[in-house]
């Protein structure tokens, strides 16, 4: 029995960490969009629940061209006509928040820098 106890209690505590990991993973990554929004003409909304986020760019074209710019920056990201969605894992870290945002970052300069 008090093995029995003793396992229950450390599961508690191992889904009581991971949930707290998570939710700061998800302010970060909403904290670090919300920037990339407020910096890029592109970006026209950040939508989405939890790691599971979207981004409107101007064009079905545009997004394209982000999507592949990310992908060749190491990002495996998908999109629907002008949404880019973003589906990070759970067991993300600080570090693959700020990488992704990076490779963002980069592949939409490279788009802007297209459409001047």
């Amino acid at each position: 029995r008090a093995m029995t106890a003793g396992l229950h209690t450390l599961r508690q505590l191992m889904v009581a960490t991971a949930h707290s990991d998570a939710v700061a993973m998800v302010e970060r990554l909403v904290d670090k969009l919300a920037e990339l929004k407020d910096k890029n003409r592109f970006i026209h909304d950040v939508t989405g629940e939890g790691l599971l986020r979207s981004l409107r760019l101007p064009s079905d074209r545009i997004a394209r061209e982000f999507v592949v710019e990310c992908r060749r920056g190491g990002a495996l990201l998908t999109r629907s006509g002008e949404y880019v969605k973003i589906s990070m894992p759970l067991v993300c870290t600080q570090r693959d928040v700020d990488e992704l945002v990076d490779i963002m970052i980069r592949a939409m300069m490279r788009v802007q820098d297209g459409h001047e």
